[in-house]
């Protein structure tokens, strides 16, 4: 089984929960950020990402984790993020080194029940349990994903891509 962890808003605990079952679920403030990150290979993210603040990531209205503080934790992590509008951000760029999944634009999830992005998340997160790389855990969980298709948070997960580099493609 591999290692997790969330940093999510507090609204998202309860999902989380279900995403990343058997690791630390961070929520803001973020104590002991660099300690837990170190311990994971799957790090699930569900703050919100701003247009008209590229920095940082977000719980509500506020700022809790900068694009500079994430670009100097350790590399090598496999790294989930909800969030949106990430390609008008920094955050991409600063998570260059690790394998990133992510997905352009708004990102739909839900707080009463596991769809969308959270959803694809925890099958991905399965799926390297069992092994899979991280292309084939992506695959995989899409493959999954598409039977709830009628639900607009999932059709919009279907989207979500791998990065390697974590760096923005144009």
């Amino acid at each position: 089984m591999i290692s997790t962890l969330g940093l999510v808003d507090t609204r998202y605990r309860d999902t989380a929960k279900r995403v990343v079952p058997n690791g630390p679920i961070l929520c803001p403030p973020l104590a002991d950020l660099v300690f837990h990150w170190k311990q994971a290979d799957f790090i699930y993210i569900d703050l919100h990402g701003h247009q008209d603040d590229p920095r940082f990531l977000f719980a509500g209205d506020k700022p809790v984790l900068s694009a500079a503080a994430l670009g100097v934790l350790q590399k090598g992590r496999i790294v989930f993020l909800t969030s949106c509008y990430l390609d008008e951000t920094d955050v991409l760029t600063a998570l260059r080194g690790n394998t990133v999944i992510w997905g352009r634009g708004q990102n739909f999830g839900s707080l009463e029940r596991l769809t969308g992005a959270p959803l694809l998340a925890m099958w991905i997160r399965r799926f390297l349990d069992l092994g899979c790389t991280p292309e084939r855990a992506l695959t995989l969980a899409k493959s999954r994903v598409v039977l709830s298709m009628w639900r607009k948070g999932d059709r919009d997960a279907l989207a979500f891509a791998l990065q390697e580099t974590g760096a923005a493609r144009g």
